[in-house]
C-alpha cells in the first residue's frame, strides 16, 4: 500500500515474472599419485535473466496522482552473465598427514539493468554513476566475490596406548564484495586462520584451538535497511517518542553491518560414551 499526497491510502499490485537461470558446466575429476590424491575441477556459465530488482515510482500508475513519498516496486529489470571456475584437491601425503585445498573464481556482471534511480537524490550518487537512469549495466553483482580460496592441513600420530596426538589448521580467503548492485558500497577482503592441537583416545579428548588467529575484524556482511522509499514517516508520532524522522532531517540511506568474532582461544575437554 502507499499514500497519495491527498492523504488517501491506495493498494497497488506488484506483479513480475519469475527469474530464469540457464546453467552450463563442464567438469573433470581424477585420481593420481597412486591414489593418494584426488582432484575435481569445473568451469561454468550461468545465463541469468529477468532478475527482479527494486524500482522507484512517484505517481500512482492507475490514477496518475503523486505519492506522498517515492514507493518501491519489484520489477524484472536486469540480466546477468556469471562466468566461473573452481577446483578442489585432496591429498594424503602419508598415512598421518593430509591436506585439502580449494580455489574458486567468478565474474558476475549485470546486463541491461536498471535499479534505484538517484534522480531525486543526485548528491548521493558516486562520480560517474548515471543518477538519472539508475543504469547498473556492467556492474558486479552484489555479494559476489571474485575469489574464494581455502586450505587445511592435518597431522596425527600415536602417542601411547590408545592415545594419539594431532595438530591441524585451516585458512580461508574471500575477496571484497559490493553490498549493492549500484557498486557504491564495498566490503573488504578477509582472511581467517584457525588452528587446533590436541590429544585423544577412544573416550577422552583434550584440545586447544584458536579461531580467527590473526584477528581479522573487517566487516563480513551489510544490508541496506533504509531505502529511498522507506525513510519518510508514514505514521503518527507516539507521545513517548516524539517526532519521527523524515526526508527533511534524516538521510534516506543506511546499512546495517555485521562484523566477525575477534580472535578466540579455547581449551576444552570432552568425554564420549
Amino acid at each position: 500500500s502507499a499514500r497519495l499526497v491527498s492523504g488517501e491510502s491506495v493498494s497497488l499490485p506488484n506483479i513480475f515474472e519469475p527469474e530464469t537461470i540457464t546453467a552450463y558446466e563442464l567438469g573433470l575429476k581424477g585420481t593420481f599419485w597412486e591414489g593418494r590424491a584426488t582432484v575435481s575441477s569445473a568451469v561454468f556459465y550461468n545465463d541469468w535473466r529477468e532478475i527482479v530488482l527494486r524500482q522507484l515510482i512517484e505517481v500512482d500508475p492507475i490514477s496518475g496522482v503523486q505519492f506522498e513519498q517515492p514507493t518501491s516496486f519489484n520489477v524484472n529489470a536486469g540480466d546477468a552473465d556469471v562466468w566461473g571456475a573452481e577446483a578442489e584437491l585432496n591429498v594424503n601425503v602419508t598415512d598421518n598427514f593430509s591436506g585439502r585445498f580449494t580455489v574458486g573464481w567468478a565474474d558476475a556482471t549485470m546486463k541491461n539493468a536498471i535499479q534505484d534511480a538517484y534522480r531525486d537524490f543526485p548528491s548521493f550518487a558516486a562520480e560517474g554513476f548515471d543518477e538519472l537512469a539508475g543504469d547498473v549495466s556492467g556492474n558486479q553483482l552484489q555479494r559476489q566475490p571474485e575469489w574464494l580460496l581455502s586450505g587445511s592441513l592435518n597431522y596425527s600420530r600415536e602417542l601411547a596406548g590408545d592415545w594419539e596426538w594431532y595438530v591441524g589448521g585451516d585458512a580461508s580467503y574471500q575477496s571484497g564484495v559490493y553490498v549493492g548492485n549500484d557498486n557504491q558500497g564495498y566490503l573488504p577482503e578477509h582472511t581467517y586462520v584457525n588452528t587446533r592441537l590436541g590429544i585423544k583416545s577412544g573416550v577422552y579428548t583434550v584440545e586447544f584451538w584458536t579461531r580467527n588467529l590473526f584477528d581479522d575484524r573487517g566487516a563480513i556482511a551489510a544490508f541496506r535497511d533504509i531505502y529511498w522509499a522507506n525513510t519518510d514517516n508514514l505514521y503518527e508520532p507516539r507521545v513517548d517518542q516524539g517526532d519521527r524522522p523524515d526526508f527533511d532531517d534524516f538521510v534516506p540511506l543506511r546499512y546495517t553491518v555485521t562484523y566477525p568474532r575477534g580472535r578466540t582461544l579455547l581449551v576444552r575437554q570432552r568425554m564420549c560414551c
